[in-house]
């Protein structure tokens, strides 16, 4: 694919200067052309070592070449400033603001709220929404891949809850293989999307419900098999331990968990009080992390043994970011 020659506006002298430049990249770590100009656009803005790590942490090239993401934590790494607690105002008044926030990219742009690509573009979903779809397939069958290493097995008669179904492009391929999936998700407009697709494909054994501080006060159901990925790094700390602290309380013995969340994140804190004073409506995705020290203590009081922790790519190649997948087991009590 041919481009016309640009020059980006360089913001250093380490910046990508123009698009020859990143197209050799895409040839020479993917062996491929990049998709368009506007891509290349994109990439522009990078610096030359941040474009690298973008590449090689991308999923095409893992799943090509293998990962070559060095170990994030080097030992030294300080204590972050996190606030785990909240008030019930600070909780409710968290909610409203990711409920307002994912409703929002809902209904502006869905698909690439959920991959962050610019061939999920609204206004290139016509020709990319089958592909959307297919890598909730990968998603799937790669977890299921972890829980055969693990040697952990779930039969057909399984019921899974997808949380942060989003589109159900995860939800989907779930249903393939359990008698009934339920889906979770904060964002209403995200969960039209999945339900006008759930009828049209047919899936009688799918669900999906918006996810309400109401819905959780009054109970979810039980069930088998969490599943989560790319969805818990969205919410504050104290957010993310209440949700999965009532999600773990509901899985059955013997249940298994499998989901991601990012645990380290240089130079990041969290305080409520400031967090909702600074707040933008609009503000876009956020990321957010929590410590695996206050994981393993949720995990050890809702009697969930740890199977398996491993570092993934999920948050992205952003350095100094530590993203992990837990494998757990509920035990009897």
């Amino acid at each position: 694919m041919q481009f016309k020659s640009k020059t980006a506006e360089k913001k250093s002298g380490n910046t990508v200067s123009n698009f020859e430049q990143i197209r050799s990249a895409f040839r020479f770590l993917l062996d491929r052309e990049i998709e368009s100009e506007e891509v290349a656009s994109a990439f522009s803005k990078l610096s030359k070592i941040e474009l690298i790590r973008k590449i090689t942490s991308s999923r095409e090239f893992i799943s090509k070449f293998g990962n070559l993401k060095t170990p994030t934590i080097a030992g030294s790494e300080p204590k972050l400033d996190i606030q785990l607690d909240l008030q019930p105002r600070e909780l409710t008044a968290l909610f409203d603001h990711i409920k307002s926030e994912w409703n929002r990219l809902g209904e502006t742009d869905a698909h690439w709220s959920v991959a962050s690509l610019e061939k999920f573009r609204a206004a290139n979903m016509k020709q990319s929404t089958e592909e959307f779809y297919k890598v909730g397939e990968s998603i799937i069958n790669t977890t299921h891949k972890t829980l055969e290493r693990c040697g952990l097995g779930l039969d057909s008669t399984t019921t899974a809850l997808d949380f942060g179904c989003g589109l159900g492009r995860n939800t989907f391929p779930l249903a393939n293989r359990y008698k009934t999936v339920l889906g979770y998700d904060i964002s209403a407009s995200h969960l039209k999307y999945a339900e006008k697709r759930r009828v049209e494909n047919g899936k009688k054994n799918v669900s999906f419900h918006q996810l309400t501080l109401e819905t959780i006060e009054a109970g979810l159901p039980a069930y088998d098999f969490l599943f989560s990925v790319i969805v818990f790094q969205h919410n504050p700390p104290p957010v993310t331990l209440y949700i999965l602290s009532k999600l773990l309380e509901k899985l059955e013995e013997d249940g298994i968990a499998f989901f991601q969340i990012l645990t380290y994140r240089k130079n990041y804190q969290f305080n409520a009080e400031g967090y909702l004073k600074e707040i933008k409506q609009g503000g876009g995705m956020e990321m957010h992390c929590v410590p695996q020290s206050a994981l393993f203590e949720l995990f050890h009081a809702h009697n969930c043994r740890v199977v398996e922790v491993t570092e993934d790519y999920w948050s992205g190649p952003t350095p100094g970011d530590l993203s992990n997948r837990f494998v757990l087991k509920k035990t009897r009590t």
